[in-house]
């Protein structure tokens, strides 16, 4: 909104800028649908003119796109025509001086800075003045960490430390650690740490030195020094660090890739003063600010992996941690998943206990905590391993989970909960084969359960919100249930018969039923796809099978024509011979949900037998039919089916099927169209329709399409008859016109076609149609060059054709000229690294 306010008030000091200025949505943004809403230019703008180039890099902020705009064009521009004050030069010539005086005063400041650090430089040597020149040069590498922009020379310094720390006299470690302690950074510290490998430093001071730089941050090489130096500390030595040595196991990560750790100070303060890191920690989560809390929290899962009994301890700072305010809730910065990612630790080394407390902790706080709270069982499942341990925090979560499901929770944890059970049933399906009459327990009480769904009308105030309520438990329910049942199709291949032995007593049921018994009783006929897929269960299955295939219910015979579908993938050498005796009846049936799953069920490789393949075809053409004007999608279907049919009839009869899908396929959506020829493209190039079709694809291509003359669509066109390029010459003039309104350069991938066809002239025409529609101006200038060599080129192969070679000749030297003017226009060019 703020940026479409912006926008408004920038657009008229624009145009009262000059009467050339216009102000255009970029081509290189989409169009924001909040500026419909409000009518504000939100979406992203920018400055042209025919005088001048347009910018090379644009920004989403029309102001900045218009200063740029001017400092490139504008200043000294013979063109320029003034429209009324105050105007876009006026903002624009102040922007640029203040970015002039902040460069100056950058400078200034940059200035005094190198004089402070010369005088230390100069400190520095005189205090090894008296040392040898090899100590001397050692000391002076320091100019390269005490720089404005560090240098090799601090590489150099870890190095020449490494290889010859003996140059590291007294004086001079001294002026080292010095400046360490005043200016501590990774490189500095990095030389101490090959100083103390050699043996040469004071351990004492060195311990001092690196924990007073650590005070001024995470600094690894300093964590490493602590960690050698740990035989030296003292009785709380480690308390004013605590904060950093936290950061440095758990540094806060949001996008690209994840910072380094370092685990071992963390552990050093666990053994060294684990009360006082764990009330370090306590205070961190429960602190005001976002990003402490997110290292607290981090390093509160690390010391846990590392010291499991600490769970229980920080478990209930974490929860505190997550009740506490959160502004950026669901954005980055938020530290939600840190501690829910140590909550989940805990819960994985000692799930009971942590899933007791997060139990209790449930009661006390309202509902729309509670699904936070779950989310803490669900990182525990996500992230555990594959054993006992693992398996124990699973059992524990699964638990859990079932309990949630009678709505104590609220109704978002409930769905929660159910869905976690389908995610555990994926992941660990072993410990749910266990559970499945419990899971279809579960599923047939969710299925009994009822909620009130009255309609809204025009009630009351407090009925319509009672109304709202009552749609939203019911939108939940339906979701849990369907859950649930996800859940039992993923564990068919790890309890094949407990499932077989739950699903055939839900089929079995009686009417009448309730709708989502209904349901429930098509999700138990669908699975039977699955169960038959096992040799030892499909003897079972099949009665089931053909009872739903012939039910009075037109939902149970389309579940059932996707069991058989998915049986006969597997076992269809087993499925009993008249089973294909209901494929023709099941073809006529005139329910919309019935012969619709049957053609899905034929795209996806349903076997037809032989002595059927005439009648399915003549079946499936009349359903072509019916459908050409009803749904595109099915008849993308039907249209499938019937070309690969098509193959195991004879000739004749192949290509009559093959005309007609091709005829048919103009009903089909363009993105149908355009997937029926790529797949098909070379076998149907001869059809009657074909050619029409092909234009029609092309004459309806997006905007957007960008692969030019390698476009399969236009590849095809190409290879097409010269007669039948021939024939069709109107309608490729008048797609290459309509694409010229759209895009010049792909407009010209038409002059390449009429050329195929031998109608040099009528290409030559094209081509310069095309150079007129670009106007003669400095900002098309480029586009123009180009659409000049390709109509050059025309022009000559036209003359070629004519039997003109010095016509030709000169045609071919104006768009070697042509190419020439448009490299050194692109040379000109500013581009956004070259101010750099």
């Amino acid at each position: 909104m703020e940026q479409g306010r912006q926008t408004a008030s920038i657009i008229p000091m624009v145009l009262r800028h000059c009467s050339h200025a216009r102000v255009e949505h970029s081509e290189h943004f989409g169009w924001s649908m909040l500026e419909d809403m409000t009518g504000l230019p939100i979406s992203v703008r920018e400055m042209r003119c025919v005088h001048g180039q347009p910018n090379t890099s644009i920004s989403p902020r029309l102001f900045e796109n218009a200063v740029r705009f001017y400092e490139q064009n504008c200043r000294a521009c013979p063109h320029r025509d003034p429209q009324g004050v105050p105007n876009l030069k006026t903002l624009a010539e102040r922007t640029l001086d203040e970015r002039r005086t902040a460069r100056e005063r950058a400078d200034l400041t940059a200035a005094k800075e190198d004089a402070e650090r010369s005088a230390r430089a100069q400190a520095r040597a005189q205090r090894v003045e008296r040392e040898p020149e090899p100590t001397r040069a050692l000391v002076s590498l320091i100019e390269g960490i005490d720089a404005r922009t560090p240098d090799g020379r601090a590489d150099e310094l870890v190095d020449l430390c490494r290889v010859h720390p003996e140059l590291a006299t007294p004086p001079a470690a001294a002026v080292l650690m010095d400046f360490a302690a005043n200016n501590p950074g990774e490189a500095i510290f990095a030389a101490l740490v090959q100083l103390d490998a050699a043996s040469v430093l004071d351990r004492d001071r060195l311990l001092e030195v690196t924990i007073e730089g650590l005070g001024h941050g995470p600094l690894s090489s300093a964590a490493t020094l602590l960690v050698r130096l740990q035989a030296g500390l003292k009785p709380g030595q480690l308390e004013p660090i605590l904060s950093v040595i936290a950061a440095l196991a758990a540094p806060p990560h949001d996008y690209g890739l994840p910072p380094d750790f370092d685990l071992a100070p963390l552990h050093l303060a666990a053994a060294h003063s684990l009360p006082a890191l764990l009330d370090r920690l306590t205070a961190l989560i429960l602190h005001e600010e976002s990003y402490p809390r997110r290292i607290g929290a981090g390093a509160a899962r690390r010391l846990i992996e590392h010291e499991p009994p600490t769970a229980a301890q920080l478990a209930r700072p974490l929860l505190d941690g997550l009740q506490l305010p959160d502004p950026e809730r669901g954005y980055l910065g938020s530290p939600q998943e840190e501690l829910e990612e140590a909550l989940g630790t805990a819960f994985g080394s000692d799930p009971r206990t942590i899933a007791a407390v997060i139990e209790n902790r449930a009661r006390r706080v309202d509902v729309e905590a509670r699904p936070i709270l779950f989310n803490v069982i669900e990182y525990a499942v996500r992230n555990a391993t594959n054993d006992d341990t693992g398996h124990e925090s699973v059992e524990a979560a699964i638990e859990v989970s079932f309990r949630r499901l009678g709505g104590d929770w609220g109704d978002q944890v409930t769905y929660d909960a159910a869905h976690l059970i389908r995610n555990t049933s994926g992941w660990f399906p072993k410990l749910m084969a266990s559970r499945v009459d419990q899971l279809f327990g579960a599923l047939m009480m969710a299925v009994s359960v009822r909620t009130d769904e009255s309609p809204l009308g025009l009630p009351q105030a407090a009925s319509l919100m009672e109304a709202l309520h009552n749609a939203g438990r019911s939108s939940t329910q339906a979701a849990v249930i369907r859950e649930l049942r996800d859940a039992t199709s993923l564990l068919v291949p790890h309890a094949p018969n407990d499932i077989a032995r739950n699903v055939l007593s839900v089929i079995a049921l009686s009417d009448p039923l309730s709708d989502e018994m209904k349901d429930l009783r098509d999700h138990a006929v669908r699975l039977l796809g699955s169960l038959g897929q096992r040799d030892d269960l499909l003897p079972e299955v099949m009665p089931a099978l053909w009872k739903a295939l012939v039910h009075e219910d037109q939902r149970v015979r389309a579940c059932g024509i996707q069991a058989w579908a998915k049986i006969s993938r597997v076992n269809n050498r087993r499925l009993p011979a008249d089973l294909g005796d209901l494929l023709p009846i099941l073809l006529r049936d005139q329910h919309t949900i019935v012969h619709g799953s049957l053609f899905q069920a034929l795209r996806d490789g349903l076997p037809i037998d032989e002595s059927q393949t005439k009648q399915t075809a003549d079946l499936l053409l009349g359903w072509a039919v019916t459908y050409a004007n009803l749904d595109p999608d099915v008849l993308d279907q039907i249209l499938w089916v019937l070309w690969e049919l098509s193959e195991r009839r004879p000739s004749r009869e192949n290509q009559f099927i093959r005309a007609q899908c091709v005829l048919l396929a103009k009903h089909l959506s363009r993105h149908a169209k355009e997937n029926f020829i790529r797949s098909r493209g070379h076998a149907a190039t001869k059809l009657p329709g074909f050619s029409g079709l092909l234009l029609d694809i092309i004459s309806t291509r997006p905007a957007v399409e960008v692969n030019g003359r390698d476009y399969k669509m236009l590849r095809l066109l190409r290879e097409l008859p010269v007669e039948t390029l021939t024939e069709h010459l109107e309608d490729i003039q008048e797609i290459a016109r309509a694409e010229m309104s759209r895009d010049i350069i792909k407009a010209a991938c038409f002059v390449e076609i009429l050329q195929r066809a031998t109608l040099w002239t009528d290409a030559a025409e094209l081509a310069e149609a095309i150079f007129n529609a670009i106007p003669d101006t400095t900002e098309d200038a480029i586009e123009r060059e180009s659409a000049l060599r390709t109509l050059e080129i025309a022009r000559a192969e036209d003359a070629l054709q004519a039997g003109s070679p010095d016509i030709a000749e000169r045609a071919f030297e104006r768009a070697a000229q042509a190419v020439e003017r448009r490299e050194r226009a692109l040379r000109t060019m500013r581009y956004p690294w070259d101010e750099t």
